[in-house]
């Protein structure tokens, strides 16, 4: 009984839509979306969630087909590669930044932030999160979300091969079309890499993010109130979860190390009969530091799953946390002013401003979980601003590296403006001086003449 009112069940204390202890679950067919509980008639859909991978699965099937079989020639695939460290570099910086939300949920971030950060999420292959907005009965619980990101790379790897095989039975006579295929089999399976793995950390780690709430007996899983932690259920994904932490996060970078080690001889030996193999099957992941430092694509890996990942774990819930994130960053951005392990000046730029723009926000989101909430000391909404404003400029600066140094648009300006005034100081030496050459060979020959005429006399 409340206010003289008597419940028949504890349900009916809580607003519609929620139910359970202290009113933390969604009721029966409603959907979890964001931070509340959202009407939906017959509640999620396991299985449209697992269709909708599927047809994603197809989708990256028929990509990797047409571009197997109409695979570009050599010439045209290395004006591109180029700009393929940079490409890694901004989806790094933004695969980070969309994390961000989800990773330190406690942290009061500004809806406008949020808002900005949320479409960002595809970079990390959370298809799941961008499409429950339009369709509710794709807003599964965590678990099954956990469980449906652990299929994908799997689904999408059968895709990619099932592709592969399907090329080279179509290019049985082209030689060269197939040597290429194989080339780019590598490259799409290392980006694929790249594009998986900071969603993969960030729902692995979040199975072993439990919390205590006043009020509830034992652990909850912070993901999901309706689930006790250590219990069968969850013990169970736990299990699905060590084995995707041994398999995914720490297998695979230990794989790409293992693999350069392995081959280090070869990687930028270009007399060694095994470099053109090894540079096309495993380029993607050295190619663009220098030679000292073929080793770094596993520190931005590792900087990679320490953000989107095992922050989940480490004091959730904190200022601890945020103090260890802004730690993180900042010793990872020394590290790349020290060692520039890029080969081209442009990507340590690149680098450079997305390490700071990072560090920055992290810097922001520290200091909104220190902030009072009864007397703030930051406007929410101003903040978020500056935030956003951060990361757009981040972003234009990045892609003007891009466009004026390594797409040479700064030294062809440059280039034709020099050109144009050696052309003009050419041109007035060419008006000149022959002009002064033609009228001595003219005097001199009018001297001989005359001194032959003397002569004669």
């Amino acid at each position: 009984m409340k206010n003289g009112v008597t419940f028949n069940h504890t349900d009916e204390q809580c607003l519609d839509g929620y139910s359970g202890a202290l009113c933390l679950v969604c009721a029966k067919n409603y959907v979890l979306q964001g931070n509340q509980c959202e009407k939906c008639d017959g509640g999620s859909d396991f299985t449209a969630a697992f269709l909708l991978l599927v047809s994603l699965a197809f989708v990256v099937f028929l990509g990797i087909l047409c571009l197997l079989v109409c695979a570009p020639s050599k010439k045209n695939a290395s004006s591109s590669e180029k700009y393929y460290g940079q490409m890694k570099i901004i989806l790094t910086f933004l695969q980070i930044l969309a994390s961000m939300p989800g990773v330190f949920d406690n942290v009061p971030w500004p809806k406008n932030f949020i808002s900005f950060t949320f479409p960002l999420n595809v970079i990390n292959m959370d298809f799941l999160s961008i499409f429950m907005k339009s369709t509710c009965s794709l807003s599964v619980p965590f678990l099954e979300k956990f469980l449906l990101h652990m299929m994908l790379p799997l689904l999408l790897l059968v895709a990619v091969l099932v592709s592969y095989a399907l090329s080279r039975c179509c290019l049985k006579s082209n030689q060269v079309k197939l040597q290429r295929g194989k080339e780019l089999l590598g490259k799409v399976l290392i980006l694929g890499m790249f594009f998986l793995y900071p969603g993969l950390a960030t729902q692995i780690f979040t199975v072993f993010r439990c919390k205590n709430i006043d009020g509830i007996d034992g652990q909850v899983l912070a993901a999901d109130f309706s689930i006790k932690c250590h219990e069968v259920e969850h013990s169970m994904h736990a299990l699905v979860a060590g084995a995707g932490l041994g398999v995914y996060i720490v297998g695979l970078p230990f794989g790409m190390f293992l693999v350069l080690y392995k081959n280090r001889k070869h990687l930028f030996d270009v007399a060694s009969k095994e470099h053109e193999r090894v540079k096309a099957s495993f380029g993607g992941l050295y190619l663009q530091y220098e030679e000292e430092y073929w080793w770094f694509e596993m520190v931005v890996v590792l900087e990679k799953m320490i953000m989107t990942g095992a922050m989940c774990v480490i004091a959730p819930g904190s200022s601890l946390q945020l103090l260890v994130a802004v730690l993180v960053t900042l010793i990872y951005m020394l590290l790349v002013l020290k060692t520039a392990p890029y080969n081209e000046d442009s990507e340590d730029y690149t680098s450079f401003i997305a390490c700071l723009t990072l560090t920055l926000t992290t810097l922001g989101g520290f200091a909104l979980i220190m902030d009072d909430l009864s007397k703030p000391t930051y406007e929410s909404q101003l903040l978020g601003a500056v935030l956003i404003a951060m990361s757009v400029c981040c972003i234009a600066a990045e892609i003007g590296i891009v466009v004026l140094i390594d797409c040479s648009a700064y030294e062809k300006v440059c280039g034709h403006q020099d050109g144009s005034k050696k052309k003009v100081s050419g041109g007035n030496k060419t008006q000149v001086l022959p002009v002064t050459v033609v009228n001595q060979e003219n005097d001199l020959n009018a001297r001989a003449e005359k001194a032959w005429e003397n002569e004669k006399k």
